[in-house]
C-alpha cells in the first residue's frame, strides 16, 4: 500500500525475519487491521481490502466505525470501551462492503503495548457470514424436524454445516457435512455409534454432563463452545458447536450443529507466535537502548566537565591577554586573541545546546497538566536580558487552554521558539511576537507569531532538523540545534510542531498537545 503504514514504524521492522512476518500477514486469507484506541485504522491487510472491495489505503486513516453496519454502529463505543479494559475482545462484526453487501464476521483482537509506540489494537477476524446465515437457518431446521417435515430433512442433508442429534451420548442421526469433517465416509458410519468418538478426553466429560442434565429434564440454554475433535484417523480438527435440546422420537435429545474452524484457529496460532515474536525483539531492542542511553549519560558528564573545562581556559586565558597586555599587542595579535575568545564561547554554546538536545532525548518526562501562561512568563524571564536589548515586545493574548505536558520541557520549548522570534529579523527592525492558543478538538494548539525574515516553503521540514541553518552565523548567530530541541521536546510529550511562513512575511510556529480540559 502507499504510504508509510503502523508496520513500518515498529522498530526493526525490515530484517529477514520481520519482512517474512509481513509477507504472512499481508497474504493472510482472513481479515487483519491494526487501530488506535479511537478505532482510527492504521493497517489493513490486502485480503480484508479484497473481500470488502476497498483498496488498502482507502481504510487507512478512517475509523472502522465507519464500515460497520448501521444496526452494529451504536454498540462501536462498548467494544472501545471493553478492549480498554480487558485488553482483548471476540466476537462479530457486520461490515458493509463497498456494494452495500452486509458480511458477518468472527473477530478477536488484542490490544498491544509496544515501547516507542501508542497503545494500539491488533485484529483478526474471518468471513462467517454463510456459517452464521446457515445457523440462523438452522433454527427454522431445528423447529421444522420437530414436526418431522421430510422437505426440511432435505435441507439438513444438504447443508455445509455439520448436524447432529444425541440421545444419551448415541449418535441418531448425523448429516453428510458431520460425516465429511470428521473423516467418515457417510452418516451412516455415525448413526449409532457413541458421540464420543468425535471427541476428546476432555470434551468427554464436558458433554457427558449436558446429556446427563438432558436425560433428567432439564434444558440447559444453547452456547457456543470452540472445541478440539479428532477426525476417524486420530487427527485433530477445531469445531466451533453450538447444542440445544430438541425433541426426538418423543425424547428430549441433544441438537448440535459443527463448523470446522481448524484454519481460523492455526492462524491464530501463529499471530500469537508472531506478536510473542515482536514482543521479544521490542524487548531485546528496548534494553539495547538502555545500554546505549547509559553511555549517552557518561558521554555527557564527560562533556559537559571534561570538555568545557579546557573551553573556558581559553577562553578566560585569552580575554585576560587582551585586558591585561592589549596595549603592548599590534592589531593583528589583538584580532587573533578577539577571535580565540569568540570562538570558545561559540563552541561552548554548542556544546550546552547539545547536552540540552540529550537531556531532552533522554529525560524520564512526567506528565501533568500544564498552564500555558505560566509557561510564556518563565520563558520570558529567561531571555529577559536579550528582549531589552532587542527593544523586543511580546503579546500574549488569553485566555490560553492548559495542556498535558512536562513544564520544564514546555518553558524550554517556548524560549526557544521565542529567541528564534526575536533573532531572525530584518536589520533594524524591532520584533514584535505574538502568542496565543486554540482549542482543535481534542488537542490544543499554541501559536508563536512573529515579523521575521520568513522561511521559504521548501526549507520548513529541514529547520527542525539538529544541525540545520538557514543562515550564516555571522548575521545569525546561533548553533542550529535550537528548534531540533523544540521537536524532540514535543514528540517526547506525544505531540506535535510545525510552522506556516513565507519569506519576507513572518513566520507563525505551532505546538500542538493533549488538552487538560481547562482554561486560564
Amino acid at each position: 500500500m502507499d504510504g508509510p503504514d503502523f508496520l513500518s514504524a515498529v522498530p526493526e521492522a525490515h530484517g529477514p525475519r520481520e519482512r517474512l512476518y509481513r509477507h504472512l500477514v499481508e497474504n493472510s486469507l482472513g481479515l487483519m487491521c491494526v487501530h488506535d484506541l479511537d478505532g482510527v485504522l492504521l493497517y489493513v491487510n490486502p485480503a480484508a481490502a479484497e473481500t470488502l472491495q476497498w483498496r488498502p489505503e482507502d481504510g487507512v486513516g478512517r475509523n472502522l466505525r465507519e464500515y460497520l453496519a448501521p444496526s452494529v454502529q451504536p454498540f462501536f463505543a462498548d467494544y472501545l470501551a471493553r478492549i480498554r479494559r480487558n485488553s482483548t475482545d471476540r466476537g462479530l462484526m457486520v461490515l458493509v462492503a463497498k456494494d452495500g453487501t452486509e458480511q458477518i464476521w468472527s473477530y478477536r483482537n488484542v490490544m498491544l503495548e509496544l515501547p516507542g509506540l501508542p497503545a494500539v489494537v491488533l485484529g483478526h477476524a474471518v468471513d462467517v457470514t454463510e456459517q452464521v446465515r446457515t445457523h440462523q437457518a438452522l433454527r427454522e431446521v431445528q423447529r421444522v424436524l420437530e414436526e418431522r417435515d421430510a422437505r426440511h430433512e432435505t435441507l439438513v442433508e444438504g447443508s455445509p454445516v455439520g448436524i447432529a442429534i444425541d440421545q444419551h451420548g448415541v449418535v441418531r442421526f448425523a448429516n453428510c457435512a458431520v460425516a465429511r469433517m470428521h473423516g467418515y465416509d457417510s452418516p451412516a458410519d455415525l448413526v449409532g455409534r457413541p458421540l464420543a468418538v468425535l471427541l476428546t478426553a476432555q470434551e468427554r466429560q464436558r458433554v457427558a454432563g449436558y446429556q446427563t442434565a438432558v436425560s433428567r429434564g432439564g434444558e440447559p440454554a444453547g452456547e457456543r463452545i470452540e472445541a478440539q475433535h479428532v477426525r476417524r484417523d486420530g487427527s485433530p480438527i477445531w469445531v466451533e458447536r453450538w447444542s440445544s435440546v430438541v425433541t426426538w422420537e418423543q425424547r428430549p435429545a441433544v441438537l448440535t450443529t459443527f463448523v470446522d474452524i481448524t484454519d481460523r484457529k492455526h492462524l491464530e496460532e501463529r499471530l500469537r507466535g508472531y506478536a510473542a515474536e515482536l514482543e521479544e525483539r521490542v524487548a531485546e531492542r528496548t534494553a539495547a537502548l538502555q545500554d546505549t542511553n547509559a553511555e549517552l549519560e557518561s558521554f555527557s558528564y564527560s562533556v559537559s566537565h571534561d570538555l568545557r573545562a579546557p573551553l573556558r581556559a581559553m577562553q578566560g586565558f585569552a580575554t585576560a591577554l587582551l585586558e591585561e597586555f592589549g596595549p603592548q599587542l599590534d592589531p593583528v595579535a589583538q584580532d587573533y586573541a578577539r577571535r580565540v575568545v569568540a570562538a570558545a564561547s561559540r563552541m561552548d554554546g554548542l556544546i550546552q545546546d547539545l547536552l540540552a538536545y540529550s537531556r531532552v532525548s533522554r529525560a524520564r518526562l512526567e506528565m501533568g497538566a500544564v498552564a500555558w501562561s505560566a509557561v510564556v512568563e518563565a520563558a520570558q524571564a529567561q531571555l529577559d536580558a536579550e528582549l531589552r536589548e532587542r527593544g523586543a515586545r511580546v503579546t500574549v493574548e488569553g485566555p490560553l487552554q492548559a495542556v498535558l505536558g512536562h513544564r520544564a520541557t514546555l518553558v524550554q520549548v517556548i524560549a526557544n521558539l521565542l529567541g528564534n522570534a526575536i533573532k531572525f529579523v530584518p536589520p533594524g527592525t524591532a520584533a514584535r511576537v505574538r502568542v496565543w492558543t486554540e482549542q482543535r478538538g481534542p488537542v490544543v494548539r499554541c501559536w508563536v507569531e512573529d515579523n521575521g525574515v520568513g522561511i521559504a516553503p521548501e526549507h520548513q521540514e529541514r529547520i527542525f532538523g539538529i544541525f540545520e541553518r538557514l543562515h550564516g552565523g555571522d548575521r545569525y548567530p546561533g548553533t542550529g540545534i535550537g528548534l531540533a530541541i523544540v521537536r524532540k521536546g514535543v514528540e517526547r510529550m506525544g505531540g506535535r510542531v510545525g510552522v506556516e511562513s513565507m519569506p519576507g512575511e513572518g513566520s507563525r510556529f505551532w505546538v500542538e498537545l493533549p488538552s487538560a480540559g481547562s482554561t486560564e
